[in-house]
């Protein structure tokens, strides 16, 4: 999308386009300015004045908005992994959603009718598949199974999140595939 650029306490500040419902009141973006870490903000398009709609420890990385606002779907990366949050569209107020399964949650679209949330999955063990969540379900359906016959997944590990924490101090955060066979009295290559 394109970018809107804006002034706020002096900081140029850049909002790249997120979406929008139809009635095309307010702009969702994404914004870095005045913060270290990619914020969600909306854009009154009438007036120009803005708002930050959403703040992560982490980079908010994409914001998708329902047709007609009734839903805010975001994700932020958090350890590797994408946080997935849902908002009421209306009120901001967060939403409750099941457990998704861990890895890189991408393509986020709601349909039409604002009942369902289809996403792709890239999981540790296995390639990306498609999922489909009725909002209000327990938990989502995976559509596709992409996985070769020749693997099997059980034969894959999970990431683990590791920190080490650096020369000067700073925690340093890492994903670590650690081999199935491999202990502290059985290394592995």
């Amino acid at each position: 999308g394109r970018a809107r650029r804006g002034v706020k306490g002096g900081v140029r500040a850049g909002c790249e386009r997120a979406g929008s419902a139809v009635d095309a009141t307010w702009l969702h973006c994404l914004a870095n300015g005045g913060s270290e870490v990619q914020l969600g903000r909306r854009d009154a398009l009438a007036s120009g004045r803005y708002e930050d709609v959403e703040k992560s420890e982490w980079d908010v990385a994409w914001t998708v908005v329902s047709r007609n606002g009734k839903y805010r779907v975001s994700g932020a990366n958090q350890d590797g992994r994408t946080l997935l949050k849902m908002y009421d569209g209306r009120t901001g107020a967060p939403l409750t959603l099941p457990s998704m399964p861990h890895g890189e949650i991408s393509s986020v679209r709601i349909s039409p009718s604002e009942t369902k949330l289809a996403f792709q999955l890239d999981g540790d063990r296995g390639p990306n598949n498609l999922y489909v969540y009725e909002i209000g379900a327990a938990a989502p359906v995976r559509l596709t199974d992409t996985m070769t016959k020749t693997i099997d997944p059980a034969d894959l590990v999970e990431g683990q999140v590791v920190r080490f924490r650096a020369v000067d101090g700073m925690e340093v955060p890492n994903i670590f595939d650690k081999p199935q066979q491999a202990t502290p009295g059985a290394k592995a290559p």
